[in-house]
């Protein structure tokens, strides 16, 4: 019994080691994606991986190399602060602000929807257009 216990302690040790070996391996592999977006657009790294890490921190997604290609690729958040950040990057970073301040996990549109009537309080705009998948504000 004292020898099965043993091996099961030795066991689960090496499995751990190997999961954080992957876990390190994959914070590689992503570092190294980032590192080449980045080298090819800054915004599109900087809004690619704020997307990111707005869905990590309030939606439980992984901070991995497919999910960064996904948020750059396919977020409509993502697309909503490339558009902002090419009139001016303080509009996208306060956007950020916001999104962070109204996690929507279900539904993007929904999120932007919530950050943009909050952005409008906070920074007394008036209130945001909305149509469809269409987003303007009068400034």
């Amino acid at each position: 019994m004292k020898n099965l216990l043993i091996q099961s302690g030795l066991f689960l040790s090496i499995l751990l080691a190997s999961f954080a070996s992957m876990a390190n391996e994959q914070e590689e592999i992503y570092q190294v994606t980032l590192t080449a977006l980045d080298s090819v657009c800054e915004d599109c790294a900087k809004y690619g991986e704020a997307v990111l890490t707005l869905k990590v921190n309030h939606c439980n997604v992984q901070r991995t190399r497919e999910n960064l290609i996904n948020q750059v690729s396919q977020s409509q958040i993502y697309a909503v602060l490339m558009s902002l950040n090419s009139f001016d990057s303080e509009l996208a970073d306060n956007m950020v602000l916001a999104l962070d301040a109204t996690p929507q996990c279900g539904s993007e549109e929904m999120w932007l929807e919530s950050a943009i009537a909050n952005y409008a309080k906070n920074y007394q705009i008036k209130e945001p257009v909305i149509k469809g998948n269409k987003y303007a504000t009068d400034l």
